[in-house]
């Protein structure tokens, strides 16, 4: 599948596992794109884990920061962008 949701991981603390291969740069800011409602949204992830083949992002609040339930884009993201349609 294209698209992924994050999972809760417990452990020495707990956050959203994001694939690596979703993780991108955007403004100087660290993130993923996200299918919001078929349009294309960025949010930003605040990494406290990094692994082999996935990142523990914290959980913010903040809506501009990746949420639980937030249907990561893993594929197809070089041309990704804010607004675009799915």
């Amino acid at each position: 599948s294209c698209l992924q949701q994050p999972v809760i991981c417990f452990g020495s603390g707990k956050g959203l596992r994001v694939s690596r291969d979703a993780v991108r740069m955007k403004d100087g800011k660290t993130g993923v794109y996200i299918n919001s409602g078929r349009v294309v949204r960025f949010r930003q992830i605040d990494i406290v884990y990094t692994a082999d083949d996935y990142v523990i992002s914290r959980v913010s609040d903040d809506k501009d920061f990746l949420q639980l339930y937030d249907e990561v884009i893993v594929e197809g993201k070089d041309g990704l962008y804010d607004d675009m349609p799915m």
